[in-house]
């Protein structure tokens, strides 16, 4: 969320606007490295101002995307659940990446693994998580390695 525009306050406190935004990490450095741009703080900043006017705090979402050798450690998973409880964000969602060269492959097994520890690191600290739909259907459908 780089840009914040004064027309979504209404929006979101009366319910009507959603923010889903991806920052797949919880520092500056890997930020820039993940986007190849430097919002890090911008993007904080706006998803601040987003909660603030929320009518209900799960209008605002943050993902987290596993990219593999790049965020797929556990301490950046625990410096995104803190960054999440810190700007009190109501929801967080987990995924993986799907481009379109891995998108037909099966994932690996670290990744299931890292997502059941975020979910049960995240519930420790009572955030609302879940993985994104396509990831849980293709767990549940076991096609991991």
């Amino acid at each position: 969320m780089v840009v914040f525009k004064k027309e979504y306050i209404p929006l979101l406190k009366n319910g009507n606007l959603f923010i889903n935004t991806s920052i797949d990490c919880s520092n500056k450095k890997l930020y820039e490295y993940i986007h190849r741009y430097n919002k890090f703080d911008i993007v904080i900043k706006n998803l601040k101002l987003a909660i603030k006017y929320a009518k209900n705090p799960e209008q605002v979402k943050i993902k987290y995307i596993f990219i593999k050798n790049i965020n797929d450690k556990k301490e950046y998973i625990n410096e995104f659940i803190k960054l999440a409880k810190k700007i009190e964000v109501g929801k967080i969602q987990f995924d993986f990446n799907r481009s379109k060269e891995n998108i037909n492959k099966n994932i690996p097994n670290n990744i299931l693994d890292l997502y059941n520890y975020a979910k049960e690191q995240s519930r420790k600290n009572s955030l609302f998580v879940n993985l994104a739909p396509r990831s849980e259907e293709i767990f549940k459908q076991k096609m991991y390695i």
